[in-house]
């Protein structure tokens, strides 16, 4: 089978058009492939022109294929200080396993390594033994994209439009291929900063000292912070909690966890609580009517506002990340460049899509449930597949990912 698919990943590559449209330079990055059937990968590797890489993946056609998101005088030299580093990309990674989608509820499993404790949904521990060893088995389905994009939206506007002073031409959008997508900055203001700098910007996009600060000051009986007319994180804080107490409703207050007597006293204040807010300098003391909850309170907005970007892919300048176009082995998907301004309609089952000839069976590896799921504007019940005709390209998203073994296939 694997020989089969090799062969089906050659054809597609022969026919890519190998360019700098979306990696440039390529003769300073540093390129790496990862091999079928293999558990590492083959790295430092560099290429003069497209004409000699299009030749090599052919010839050791990979699973998956990276570029650095660094410039390099020497990237293929193995010790990273003697390739020299010239600039780096900042980017971005948002991998919708680190948010805590609804849909995960139904198609998500996990098992503790520690007390074999299981369950369903995403957690980060044990709640049996709070161990941090979990076995996670997840799925991703057209919701989690959805969600996904939702966040890579409030990245690009709320964040690099909107904070950094970044336009669309200064930025590069990219399907994963699989789980989310990549944002690159390119803008030189941004290739020329360290690690260090870069942990400043994962920390304001997540909000981390934000989080910190607020409950902090939460201590004080009374305390002044930005408003609604303020810009930045903390106006869009503001924006939030304005939101939530105009809005929500006596069963809401009460799904959060406050009593009715609570809840009146929020009632009653709201207007004074709202032109509050409305302030530039705000006295945020109001929360204090929410008593035990006001931190719990806070962490919702902040989450809500932030963005749970990977910081690893953006402090590391070293970092490989997928090259575009090229297919995720993971998934048979392309990793798909995207216009800023196409982004609204993308649709990573429909515009990823890559094997749309040929049929296949597959039986499953374990039997689980497994959500319905829309590809190429067909919807398939994942749970009544099995061993039936399938196109091929829904079989490769589900014998590559370990789902399934695939029976046969024909193009």
């Amino acid at each position: 089978m694997e020989k089969k698919i090799i062969e089906i990943f050659r054809d597609y590559y022969s026919r890519f058009e190998f360019d700098s449209q979306y990696v440039e330079d390529l003769e300073r990055r540093e390129i790496a492939i990862w091999p079928f059937n293999s558990t590492t990968l083959i790295r430092h590797l560099s290429f003069s022109n497209f004409k000699d890489f299009k030749q090599f993946i052919l010839k050791n056609v990979p699973m998956h294929v990276y570029n650095s998101v660094a410039k390099y005088q020497n990237p293929s030299i193995p010790n990273m200080e003697s390739k020299s580093l010239i600039e780096a990309e900042v980017v971005f990674d948002i991998d919708i396993d680190h948010v805590n989608t609804s849909c995960k509820l139904e198609h998500d499993i996990w098992i503790c390594k520690s007390c074999n404790k299981t369950g369903k949904g995403f957690v980060a521990e044990c709640d049996n033994c709070g161990s941090l060893t979990i076995d996670k088995k997840s799925f991703v389905c057209n919701n989690c994209l959805d969600v996904a994009k939702d966040e890579v939206l409030k990245l690009i506007e709320d964040f690099l439009f909107s904070d950094f002073g970044l336009s669309k031409d200064d930025i590069k959008i990219l399907f994963s291929g699989n789980r989310g997508y990549h944002v690159h900055i390119i803008n030189k203001s941004f290739s020329s900063l360290d690690s260090r700098a870069r942990n400043m910007l994962v920390d304001y996009v997540k909000g981390i000292s934000a989080r910190m600060y607020l409950k902090e000051m939460l201590k004080k009986k009374k305390f002044k912070f930005k408003g609604i007319n303020s810009n930045g994180f903390f106006g869009r804080f503001a924006e939030c909690i304005y939101d939530k107490i105009n809005n929500r409703t006596y069963q809401d207050w009460e799904k959060f966890g406050l009593s009715s007597e609570k809840i009146e006293q929020i009632k009653k204040l709201k207007d004074v609580f709202l032109q509050e807010l409305k302030q530039y300098d705000c006295d945020y003391s109001f929360l204090n009517v929410l008593g035990n909850y006001k931190e719990r309170f806070i962490d919702e907005c902040i989450r809500e506002i932030s963005v749970d970007i990977d910081e690893r892919v953006t402090v590391d300048i070293h970092r490989l990340i997928r090259f575009p176009n090229s297919i995720h082995g993971k998934t048979g998907l392309k990793v798909v460049p995207i216009k800023y301004e196409d982004i609204y309609k993308f649709e990573p089952f429909r515009d990823a899509l890559i094997f749309l000839k040929g049929e296949a069976r597959i039986s499953f590896k374990v039997k689980r449930n497994f959500p319905k799921i829309y590809m190429n504007d067909e919807e398939f019940d994942l749970n009544s597949v099995e061993n039936k005709d399938i196109p091929l390209y829904l079989a490769l998203y589900l014998y590559l990912g370990g789902y399934a073994n695939i029976i046969n296939f024909s193009i």
